[in-house]
């Protein structure tokens, strides 16, 4: 990413359920202009081009009335091996890189600490746009928990979702910084802090 951008980009990822959306949350919070890759995918996917060949793809009843995407059902159908999670990405990858892309510049021209939170900033090969990568991981039971708590998704589902995922190990071997989120919110924001204070001093 070519860029005249001085200041930093900082990568967040993890696993669901280990709290990076959280860690994303704080960094905003204290000054950052945050990029959330999921949401700008559910952005992507109710452009009328993507979720016809979605609806193409996976079936029909995925798109209502209104044009929207049911995104618990595509879940469903994506989330559940890797041949229709390739197919899936196949569709979005392109035109949801080159919004992202475009989202990031945005940011660098408003503050110069940019987050973009992305979990699969490894397995697109997104890593590349970033300065700093920082990995969130907690137990894997705990992750579970926490999905279930805040999703209607079963283990069940939360642990074949997990099984597409990049290795929590991994990331975390290839992350600048390490944050460990298996206590409360009030420790994992003081984690996260002691982070945020040696990343302006970069």
């Amino acid at each position: 990413m070519v860029s005249s951008f001085d200041g930093i980009v900082i990568g967040v990822t993890g696993a669901m359920g280990s709290g990076k959306s959280t860690v994303s949350g704080f960094l905003k919070e204290w000054g950052s202009q945050l990029v959330d890759a999921d949401l700008v995918a559910h952005e992507i996917i109710e452009k009328p081009q993507i979720s016809s060949e979605i609806e193409r793809q996976f079936g029909s009843g995925l798109v209502s009335v209104t044009g929207k995407i049911r995104r618990p059902e595509l879940g469903a159908r994506v989330f559940n091996n890797h041949s229709s999670l390739k197919i899936y990405y196949d569709i979005i990858k392109d035109p949801l890189t080159i919004l992202l892309n475009k989202r990031i510049e945005a940011a660098k021209s408003f503050q110069k600490i940019v987050v973009f939170d992305a979990p699969l900033l490894f397995e697109w090969g997104l890593v590349e746009w970033v300065d700093v990568v920082v990995s969130v991981c907690a137990e894997r039971e705990l992750c579970i928990r926490r999905v279930m708590d805040r999703s209607s998704l079963s283990r069940c589902e939360i642990e074949d979702r997990m099984s597409l995922q990049l290795d929590p190990v991994v990331k975390r071997s290839h992350a600048d910084y390490f944050i460990e989120n298996n206590d409360s919110i009030e420790d994992l924001r003081k984690r996260t802090k002691v982070v945020w204070n040696s990343l302006k001093t970069t």
